[in-house]
């Protein structure tokens, strides 16, 4: 019973924190006039990963690392199955065709990546992860540079 009750109260303290995080990160950013594009593509995506972080490292530490590898992959694909889905049935979803173009088969091609990594040696390897961290380095750059990009372009003279 104190196991359920420790389970709740962990889910609850969790929810709660990750909103203090991005509830305080919001205010932060606005403070300084950060405009609220990128409040919403980094300090919030951070935010949110916050809890998985937590899990990963907690997990890597007692060195159940299966249970980092299911949380990334569970939470990937609740992300793209269920919120999305379940978004898109309450309000159409538009979206930009660039992005269908460049960011969706990209997202896609990175999960089926690390699948055949899986596959492979069933393990995820050093080299591999260090693979991964780069592409995600320079999915970061890249996403920067489109939000200056923009930021320029809408910029009041």
């Amino acid at each position: 019973m104190i196991q359920y009750l420790s389970l709740v109260l962990g889910l609850v303290l969790l929810v709660k924190g990750a909103d203090f995080l991005v509830d305080s990160a919001a205010k932060i950013a606005r403070h300084f006039a950060v405009p609220a594009i990128i409040i919403g593509l980094t300090i919030v995506a951070l935010g949110t990963s916050a809890p998985e972080t937590t899990i990963g490292i907690i997990a890597g530490l007692k060195g159940a690392n299966q249970v980092t590898l299911g949380d990334v992959i569970g939470s990937s694909i609740i992300n793209i199955t269920l919120i999305i889905g379940l978004t898109a049935i309450l309000v159409p979803l538009p979206v930009d065709p660039l992005i269908a173009k460049r960011e969706i088969p990209l997202s896609l091609g990175v999960q089926l990546v690390v699948t055949v990594m899986l596959w492979t040696g069933m393990v995820l390897a050093r080299n591999e992860s260090i693979l991964l961290l780069s592409g995600m380095a320079a999915f970061a750059l890249y996403i920067g540079r489109k939000i200056h990009r923009m930021l320029e372009w809408h910029r009041p003279e």
